[in-house]
């Protein structure tokens, strides 16, 4: 009877939650709603844009919330005034920077990354302001929130998948699709809603709060023992290695290298998570951190956002480079706010939120920064070689190694970020991996060295850590179809600026469904096809491909259409790949795209 008294009175305080926030419940219903129109329809996503505008939506809404309960509780006029606010805000940001995307780019979510943070961290902060709840009383409280919400939908997907997957196999068998309708349904209503329901309604200066608001203000005895015990001296331990690799390097590598750059945001984001966590624990452990961690990370972070700022010298300014330096700005104010000032739950949070704001806000916000960084520092390279004259490219094979390098990064960065459309001396519908870049510049993209930066020497030339093959241009092919029962174009991402890491494409065969899977992630490269059941019916294994089958050569293989056609069959069919073009690097990413071809035995 106990267990139906619990269940039931969580089920209450999920319908509590929704009469609580009513515009992010709705918002995460369309969400849900549009999610699964867009898995029942053929072909790719057909509303990322829009679920991402509606999860930015809930968040934005309970924020409102926050800002409603805790300086206008009990005057329903201004509630719903905000909520009429936070729709023209979504609808204002929607208009400004979603509309014109038909996928979720690198601008995109950056943007939407920032602003999630930003409003994430004022819904932490805004019970806190002016009251005597602390923040890290907020944080804590949310945090735990978060990992109990998390572990109760991952239960319930569990149990739930069970049954359904037992019903499919016993008694009726199930659109594969159903599994994925499910998942979407408890993540992105059900897993919101209980989190939500799981945040007290703060009482004004700490007083009235009920039996299970307290509870959930606690600090678990199990936390404080992962905290003090493990987390804290694991983090102490990495920050001694930084500060050892630091010191030893002073002298000029760590300034050249930057191994540092991209630890650093992950660094300050961690650092100060536990920082906020350990603020109600009284371990020695924690006395210690919090007095030592704050100064140990005002040097670090001094350190690197100097070395970062000379790095902009070397490459431009990136979006990722602005953020770190924006991090490291940020970590430098706080740790000397905390290290000597008393309101140091007041500062954080707002100056975090500030920065998070004015790094979306165009002209100043970090993608439009770096997309200007990157042209004034390629067409700076371009007219010192006499590349660029009258807003005419020039080619010219005979520039430097270095300046070689420097012009294919930035070409790079502005195709990854939609930035080549800015550029006017640039051919129209420019392709940076095919053969657009070397008929612009007169050098193939990938046909240069790295240079040393510790003895400014180059590499040999003979050697490279990526291997990139394509399908010869100059060759005539054909491909017999005759027994190919479906035919795909297969795009592969795995790299530092786009990660594709599933693809799941239905199709049908003689009325029978099937799925062709495509898992292009750090573990798995592989093209599946799966029956109306989700089982596999074939695998094709892809890693060979990315091994020792292509030489790492500094330039573009062509090959002929027989060196990059691959098969595998069993007795259920067979799969044929054709590699139109792939590239593979030493530290394990890819990309590429091909032409898939599947047979099936009747």
């Amino acid at each position: 009877m106990n267990f139906y008294k619990k269940s039931a009175s969580r089920i209450m305080h999920v319908s509590q939650a929704i009469i609580r926030y009513p515009l992010s419940s709705l918002c995460f219903l369309i969400l849900v709603l549009l999610a699964i129109v867009s898995i029942h329809s053929d072909g790719p996503t057909i509303f990322d844009i829009e679920i991402l505008a509606m999860l930015i939506g809930g968040i934005a809404a309970f924020t409102g919330q926050a800002i409603y309960e805790r300086f206008f509780r009990g005057n329903q006029l201004t509630r719903w005034g905000i909520y009429i606010g936070v729709i023209l805000f979504i609808l204002l940001y929607y208009w400004l920077f979603l509309r014109n995307q038909t996928e979720i780019n690198t601008p995109t979510y950056v943007r939407s990354s920032a602003l999630i943070s930003a409003l994430v961290v004022a819904y932490i902060w805004i019970p806190s302001i002016k009251n005597k709840l602390s923040f890290s009383t907020s944080f804590t409280t949310i945090i735990k929130g978060y990992f109990i919400s998390l572990l109760f939908s991952i239960v319930l997907e569990i149990g739930i998948l069970s049954i359904l997957t037992a019903f499919s196999l016993l008694i009726f068998d199930l659109d594969s699709r159903v599994y994925f309708d499910l998942t979407v349904l408890i993540f992105g209503l059900f897993a919101p809603l209980y989190f939500l329901s799981y945040i007290p309604l703060y009482q004004i200066n700490g007083k009235g709060l009920s039996e299970k608001d307290k509870q959930a203000i606690l600090v678990p005895k199990f936390l404080e023992i992962l905290i003090s015990y493990i987390i804290m001296p694991l983090l102490a331990a990495y920050s001694l290695i930084l500060l050892l690799y630091i010191v030893s390097n002073l002298g000029g590598q760590f300034w050249n290298n930057n191994l540092l750059e991209p630890l650093l945001v992950s660094y300050v984001i961690i650092g100060f998570i536990i920082l906020f966590l350990s603020e109600r624990i009284e371990s020695k452990s924690a006395v210690i951190f919090n007095k030592s961690f704050p100064r140990i990370l005002l040097v670090i972070a001094m350190l690197q956002t100097i070395a970062s700022l000379l790095k902009i010298n070397q490459f431009g300014l990136t979006h990722g480079r602005y953020y770190v330096i924006m991090f490291g700005v940020f970590a430098i104010i706080s740790s000397i706010i905390y290290s000597f000032l008393q309101n140091k739950e007041v500062y954080v949070p707002a100056l975090f939120i500030s920065l998070s704001i004015i790094s979306i806000i165009p002209p100043i916000d970090a993608i439009t920064v770096g997309l200007n960084a990157q042209i004034n520092f390629v067409e700076d390279v371009l007219r010192k070689n006499n590349m660029l004259v009258d807003n005419t490219i020039i080619k010219n094979e005979d520039i430097s190694l270095n300046d070689r390098e420097k012009i294919a990064n930035s070409i790079e960065y502005l195709y990854n970020t939609d930035g080549v459309k800015l550029v006017d001396w640039l051919p129209n519908n420019f392709d940076i991996y095919y053969e657009d870049f070397e008929n612009t510049f007169g050098f193939n993209h990938y046909d240069y060295t790295f240079t040393d930066d510790s003895n400014n020497q180059d590499f040999d030339s003979n050697t490279a850590e990526y291997a990139i093959v394509s399908l010869n241009d100059n060759e005539t092919f054909s491909v017999t179809t005759e027994n190919t029962d479906q035919f795909f174009y297969v795009s592969i991402n795995n790299t530092e600026y786009v990660s594709v890491p599933e693809q799941n494409v239905p199709f049908d065969i003689n009325n029978d469904d099937f799925i062709l899977q495509v898992l292009s992630d750090d573990q798995s490269f592989a093209i599946n096809v799966l029956n109306n059941q989700n089982d596999e019916t074939i695998n094709f294994d892809l890693k060979f491909l990315l091994n020792d089958t292509f030489e790492y050569l500094p330039e573009v293989q062509q090959l002929p259409i027989d060196d990059l056609t691959f098969t595998e069959e069993n007795q259920e069919g067979s799969i044929k790949v054709i590699v139109k073009n792939l590239e593979t690097y030493a530290d394990g990413t890819y990309s590429g795209k091909m032409y898939v071809f599947v047979s099936l035995n009747n």
